[in-house]
This record gives C-alpha cells, sequence and structure tokens, in this order.
C-alpha cells in the first residue's frame, strides 16, 4: 500500500502512464478530460511477474496476435514495469467491492472483472468444471484493452499459480467510413443487428470478412458493402452457380463421368491451404480473398471452354469440372457464408455440405436447380 499520483481516464477507467497521452488527452478518449488524482491505494506486484511474462510471450506458449501486438507488449515489459494499483478509496468509488481488512479501500473495476474470466466457468466452486474450461484456447480483445489481458490478467494468473490463455488476439477498431471511431457521442454508432436484417448474415459476415482486417482498424461503409455484395456474392459466386447448374440441367441433369482439371485442382489447393493458413493466423481477410481468386479461375474457366458449344465427351469433362468445383467451393466456403455454402450443397444435390477431404462429387449426382443464391442489392 502506497500514496500515488498520476492522470486518470475515466473512459479507460485506469491511470495513465506519460507515454500514453498526448496533447493532455489519453490517445483512446482523446475528447475526455484526464484528473490528476493523488490516493493511497493497494499495489499488485507486476513487476515480479515481468521476466516470466517476457519469456512465455517470446517463446510462444503464451501466443500474441499480431506480431505488432506481440512486439508492442513486449516492448513495454522490457522498459520499467511498475506495480498496478489495484484498490481505490472508497470515497471516490463508493460502489465497489470492499478490501478484505481495510473498510476505507475498494477493489479496483478491471482487477475485480478479469477473474470473472475463470470464476465463470468453476474456479474456486467447481474444480471438475474449470479443469474442463481451462486453460483457455485462444482470447480475443480489443485493442484498447490489450494491456489488461495481455500483461495485467496472465501476471494475476501466475500470482494465483494458474495457466494461461494458449493464445489472445488483439483486434483493431472497426471505424466509421471516415475512419472515426464508433461512438455515442458522436451518434456514428451502427448496429450489426439492423445491418444483419436489412442485407442478410452471409452478406454481413462475408464483409467483415473480407473487408476488415482482424489485426488492423477497419472502416465499416455500407456502400462498400453494397458494392461487394452485387459484385462478389451475386456475380462471381452466385452467378457461377446458376449457369452451371443451367448447363447441367439442359444436359440431363445429373453430373456426368469425369475426372477433376489439373490446373483447377491446383487453384484450389492453393485456395485451401492459403484459407487454412489465415483461420491459424485470424488473418481472414487474406484466405476469403484466395478463395474468391479461386471461384474467379473457376468462371474463366467457364469462359474459355465454352461448354453451351461442345456436344459429347468434351461437354461432360466440362460439366463435371463445374460440378466438382461447386463441391470445392460449397466446403471452402462455409466457414465464410454458411448459408450459402448449404444451399450450394443443396442445389447439387448433396445432402450436406461436404468435408474437406471428401471423395469427388459422385457420377449421376441429379442436381436440384433452386432459388437464386444471392439478389443484387
Amino acid at each position: 500500500k502506497k500514496k500515488y499520483t498520476a492522470k486518470y481516464c475515466v473512459g479507460c477507467e485506469r491511470f495513465l502512464l506519460d507515454k500514453e497521452i498526448t496533447k493532455g488527452c489519453c490517445e483512446i478518449h482523446p475528447g475526455k478530460k484526464l484528473e490528476t488524482i493523488s490516493e493511497e491505494n493497494y499495489f499488485f506486484k507486476l513487476s515480479k511477474y515481468k521476466n516470466k511474462l517476457i519469456t512465455l510471450i517470446k517463446t510462444d506458449k503464451y501466443k500474441i496476435q499480431p506480431k505488432a501486438a506481440k512486439n508492442e507488449i513486449l516492448s513495454f515489459l522490457r522498459g520499467k514495469v511498475r506495480d498496478v494499483s489495484f484498490s481505490r478509496e472508497k470515497s471516490r468509488l463508493p460502489w465497489g467491492i470492499p478490501v478484505p481488512g481495510d473498510n476505507n479501500q475498494v477493489i479496483y473495476v478491471w482487477a475485480d472483472a478479469l477473474p470473472n474470466y475463470i470464476t465463470g466457468i468453476g474456479y474456486g466452486s467447481n474444480s471438475a468444471k474449470f479443469k474442463k474450461w481451462w486453460p483457455a484456447q485462444f482470447h480475443i480483445v480489443g485493442k484498447d484493452i490489450s494491456r489488461f489481458h495481455a500483461i495485467y490478467w496472465p501476471a494475476m494468473l501466475l500470482s494465483a499459480g494458474l495457466a494461461t490463455p494458449k493464445e489472445l488476439l488483439v483486434h483493431g477498431f472497426i471505424n466509421d467510413e471516415k475512419g472515426r471511431k464508433m461512438s455515442k457521442s458522436i451518434g456514428n454508432v451502427i448496429d450489426p443487428f439492423d445491418q444483419i436484417n436489412t442485407y442478410d448474415l452471409d452478406t454481413v459476415r462475408y464483409y467483415f470478412l473480407r473487408s476488415i482486417p482482424s489485426n488492423q482498424d477497419g472502416n465499416y461503409s455500407e456502400t462498400d458493402l453494397i458494392d461487394r455484395h452485387n459484385a462478389e456474392l451475386v456475380n462471381t459466386l452466385g452467378n457461377l452457380l446458376s449457369r452451371s447448374l443451367n448447363l447441367i440441367e439442359k444436359s440431363g441433369g445429373k453430373v456426368p463421368a469425369g475426372k477433376y482439371d489439373v490446373t483447377l485442382k491446383k487453384e484450389y489447393n492453393q485456395a485451401l491451404k492459403k484459407l487454412n493458413e489465415s483461420i491459424v493466423n485470424f488473418d481472414f481477410h487474406h484466405g476469403v480473398a484466395a478463395v474468391w481468386k479461386y471461384i474467379s479461375k473457376v468462371n474463366q474457366y467457364v469462359d474459355k471452354t465454352k461448354p453451351w458449344t461442345l456436344d459429347g465427351k468434351k461437354k461432360e469433362k466440362v460439366l463435371y469440372n463445374l460440378a466438382e468445383s461447386l463441391r470445392l467451393i460449397s466446403a471452402l466456403t462455409y466457414p465464410i457464408i454458411p448459408n450459402a455454402s448449404e444451399e450450394i450443397a443443396k442445389q447439387l444435390g448433396i445432402k450436406k455440405v461436404p468435408l474437406i477431404k471428401s471423395d469427388t462429387i459422385k457420377v449421376g449426382t441429379k442436381i436440384n436447380k433452386g432459388k437464386h443464391l444471392f439478389s443484387k442489392i
């Protein structure tokens, strides 16, 4: 317990270091006036766990992504690490949890909030449940609270003799189309549920995964969402499904015999590899881009082969390649646009979305051509 004087940000609910203050304001809450507070608090000995945290993070035993966030946290830890104030004077914060043995102090909000991650899954009350769910596989937080979760929280866990989460993803801000942080005071907050009701769940999912990088700030623009919906979901994917099934339907309505084209298979393998890598690294927009590159290659294949001008075995070969490509597209798009993925499988005559490593589409499968996959906005 010691006397402490520092600038306090009400928005962040924490004391700030000098390097976190820009033009007299908090970097994250530039519109809020900082308070200079001097009071006596209880402190958590963060400095004791500095070297242990550096080792865990450097060796990826506690893996922080993206790399920029990892480097920022390591830079902080390699500097002068101060112990953290974990209480507040009751006269200033009367509603908090009392500090045991000191009725004049209450627990700092972050110090009592962070343990909910473990008490909510049985720590201290249900050991079997806690053992089942902890340590967490990965934790996702916004960049404005990364220090609490990448430094203070794992240090608290180490002090209790508990394991840290295995991975931490530090997500960037989702700003408005002008690049401004969304704020109720500005009035630029976008309700995701309203967007889903307006545009469809798959469209909103696709836009977030395709256009807004998880490891950087990104701007949310309804104009861009509509443009991508029309160009990439309606034209690139939806039209490929429609014209492929139209061609198969006009040729008997069943998948003909064939062997998958070597070039298309190579394109598919590249898309699958990049999609898997992007999921592991939480770098989703690059994976989605790779999948749509493959879909575009299939469209180019249709334009190049012109199956409507062919007949006999040559036509069957092309139609088989289109059916197999759609099967693979159904599998690739399932993590991105699951409803559309299921609809592709259904129209192909497949009962459920195929597994990535499943066999090729069965010869003689009767297609079930239905509604347009997406409608133009």
